[in-house]
């Protein structure tokens, strides 16, 4: 995959320990359940932004909030994953969220865990 063109998926871990897994491309999730290993897949119904191709390259869980938190990094967003992974709030901020770091070769990177958590840690949802 071309990075100057698309961040890669993401995954987290979950407070029981299952695994959730992104799509760059579309507002889809995948959990894999600690015990089972059984794979789930949930789309998401977007909030805002219905008419933008709309996938999460970042992905961590909030333990202060509850709820996992995802960024897509095309559009500099923030959005909050509701419990039962059925639908995503995008969160208002004052700018997007910045690509600043750059790869090897020059080109913008994806969006990193620390900005990502950062990002969480102002705004909260």
């Amino acid at each position: 995959m071309d990075t100057h063109y698309a961040c890669l998926p993401d995954l987290a871990l979950g407070p029981r320990g299952e695994v959730v897994i992104t799509s760059n491309i579309v507002p889809t999730l995948w959990r894999i359940d600690p015990e089972t290993l059984a794979v789930s897949m949930h789309p998401l119904v977007l909030e805002a932004d219905t008419g933008k191709d709309v996938g999460f390259s970042g992905l961590v869980y909030s333990s202060e909030h509850g709820a996992f938190f995802a960024v897509s990094d095309p559009h500099g967003s923030l959005w909050r994953i509701d419990a039962p992974f059925t639908s995503a709030r995008k969160i208002p901020l004052s700018a997007p969220i910045a690509n600043q770091r750059s790869d090897y070769r020059g080109a913008p990177s994806c969006t990193d865990r620390s900005s990502l958590l950062n990002a969480v840690s102002v705004k909260g949802g």
